[in-house]
């Protein structure tokens, strides 16, 4: 009871710690594409800008929040960034000396492959004004840049553990009708945090999200609601 009491506790350290990584990942993903890039300052301050209140307990990291230390590097000639975490959990020790162990968490994203977000700083709180984007085949039009449905974050894991994730809505993950052919139960899949299929391929088209920009006058003449999320008015979902 006791063992099973520590890997507990330890999965969910690591789920809370992953969940914060994807969060900021989402941030990264909105600033990538200006000039400078996201170095590893800006890094540092969208990381620990909200980490008081990200859920994690600074007594079950290995020297607090300063143990973790989120490291930024792009992946497959810039189509990705992956950021990853190598952090101590302290194990409660309850009849024996409590312990540390080591792990490491890593999401990968995907920049922002629309207009710079340099290009829209200081110009009101949507941007500039009357500027929307539109995802491909999407109904809805967005505001944002941050706008978490214009953000991926790609999750990797084994075909064997997937049947056993949900995503954030509590939806089984089922099989890419494009490229969800798995030969091997320990393979790696992909998933995303809002996606309800898992894939094999990394760049298949169901993890892309393509934009395009126009006015708002141009989105409403094309019969396109705003977003829910990020719309002044609520719409839907892209």
């Amino acid at each position: 009871m006791l063992l099973l009491s520590g890997l507990f506790h330890a999965m969910s350290v690591c789920s809370q710690v992953n969940h914060y990584l994807c969060m900021t990942g989402r941030k990264i993903a909105a600033y990538s594409r200006s000039e400078k890039g996201v170095d590893q300052g800006t890094l540092y301050q969208l990381f620990y800008s909200e980490i008081g209140g990200s859920g994690i307990d600074r007594d079950d990291i290995a020297g607090g929040y300063a143990g973790l230390i989120p490291r930024a590097e792009s992946s497959e000639q810039g189509r990705l960034i992956k950021l990853s975490i190598r952090f101590g959990i302290r194990m409660p020790g309850y009849l024996l000396p409590s312990r540390t162990i080591w792990t490491v968490e890593t999401v990968y994203i995907r920049p922002w492959t629309g207009e710079s977000a340099e290009m829209y700083s200081g110009a009101g709180e949507y941007g500039q004004s009357g500027q929307v984007y539109v995802a491909e085949n999407g109904s809805v039009y967005h505001r944002d840049l941050s706008c978490t449905y214009l953000a991926l974050s790609i999750h990797a894991c084994s075909m064997s553990s997937v049947q056993h994730l949900r995503n954030q809505y509590g939806a089984r993950y089922v099989q890419c009708e494009r490229c969800g052919h798995v030969s091997d139960k320990n393979q790696t899949v992909f998933i995303t945090d809002m996606g309800t299929a898992w894939h094999t391929d990394r760049h298949c088209s169901g993890l892309k999200r393509t934009m395009d920009g126009m006015s708002q006058k141009e989105a409403e003449q094309s019969g396109l609601r705003p977003c829910s999320r990020c719309g002044v008015s609520g719409g839907g979902d892209a």
